[in-house]
């Protein structure tokens, strides 16, 4: 099996994070993709929406995708997400498949950051994928490493798609679910969830 690992907070998930997740499933040939909704140790925890709603939220936006799934082995877990020790637990249960971990361009940047960050690249292909052809620039301790070990990474370039979870979550705010920035950019179920939630939203 060939499978696909798309970690974040997803707070809330937008057309991007759906267009990136096809996206890889076209190219990299998956036979299945998991969510990996994240309890982040980066942001602030006033910030991000409860575990149970973006859960729900991902759940309605794949759910006529028999290739999607929702993980939720870094909710579960309560501590924060770092991805070496998702990965870890992930190869352990996947130790036969071919193991795929999808991340933007802005996170690729700021790899050196990670924790272990060099021993992500054990435990699975890394994939990488940007807009407009930057497709490649990391930190130069990175890219020192890349340039020495020759680890599995995949660059790929995405499809424009100009939107955030944080200018989404400043748009409802102001503007509400049903203003033109939501409806082209929040999926439908998503933008009913929020309707019935907005006292929960962060912002």
């Amino acid at each position: 099996m060939r499978i696909g690992f798309f970690g974040g907070t997803f707070n809330p998930i937008h057309r991007g994070h759906w267009v990136l997740a096809q996206k890889a499933i076209d190219a990299l040939q998956l036979d299945s993709l998991q969510w990996i909704p994240a309890n982040p140790w980066q942001k602030n925890a006033q910030k991000i929406l409860p575990a149970c709603d973006r859960i729900a939220m991902i759940e309605d936006a794949i759910r006529d995708n028999p290739k999607m799934s929702v993980n939720t082995l870094e909710i579960s877990s309560n501590q924060p997400s770092f991805s070496i020790d998702t990965l870890r637990v992930l190869a352990a249960h996947f130790p036969h498949d071919e193991r795929f971990y999808l991340i933007g361009a802005d996170q690729w940047e700021n790899f050196h950051t990670w924790k272990d960050w060099d021993k992500l690249f054990d435990l699975a292909t890394l994939v990488v994928f940007s807009r407009k052809q930057k497709l490649q620039q990391t930190s130069p301790s990175v890219a020192q490493f890349v340039k020495e070990n020759h680890p599995d990474i995949l660059f790929i370039e995405m499809p424009q798609c100009p939107v955030s979870s944080s200018e989404l979550r400043m748009r409802i705010k102001k503007e509400g679910v049903d203003s033109e920035y939501c409806r082209q950019w929040l999926l439908p179920s998503t933008r009913e969830f929020l309707r019935d939630s907005l006292h929960l939203l962060p912002s």
